[in-house]
C-alpha cells in the first residue's frame, strides 16, 4: 500500500468515525478511537449498502458517507449488546430484581 492511500484511509476513518461518534453517542473518541471506528465502519458499510441495494459513489465524500453510515451502523450495534450485557449481569448479580433466574429470564435467555 503506498503512503498516499495509507493517509487518504486514515483520514477517511478519522472523519467517519468522529461523525459517527456525533451522531450515536454525541461526541468523539479521541483521534486513535475514531480512526479505528471509522475504518471498520468503512469495511462494514462497504459490505452493507450494495447488500441494501444502495451506493453512495465512488468519489472522497462517497466513501465518507458509507463509512460513517456503516460506523453508526456498528455503534448502535455495540450499543444494544452492552446494554444486553448489562441487563443479564443484572440478572445474575442482583437475582430479585429478574422474575425468574437469569438462566430462565426471557430477556437474559436470548443472550446465550
Amino acid at each position: 500500500m503506498q503512503v498516499e492511500a495509507l493517509l487518504i484511509l486514515l483520514l477517511i476513518g478519522a472523519v467517519a468515525g468522529f461523525l459517527a461518534g456525533l451522531i450515536v453517542k454525541g461526541y468523539g473518541f479521541g483521534v486513535v478511537g475514531n480512526i479505528i471506528v471509522g475504518i471498520v465502519g468503512a469495511v462494514f458499510g462497504g459490505w452493507l449498502l450494495p447488500q441494501l441495494g444502495l451506493f453512495t459513489g465512488g468519489d472522497l465524500i462517497g466513501q465518507i458517507i458509507t463509512a460513517t453510515l456503516g460506523a453508526v451502523v456498528l455503534l448502535i450495534h455495540c450499543s444494544l449488546r452492552r446494554a444486553s450485557a448489562a441487563l443479564f449481569l443484572s440478572c445474575l448479580l442482583h437475582p430479585s430484581a429478574c422474575p425468574t433466574s437469569a438462566l430462565q429470564c426471557p430477556d437474559c435467555a436470548a443472550l446465550l
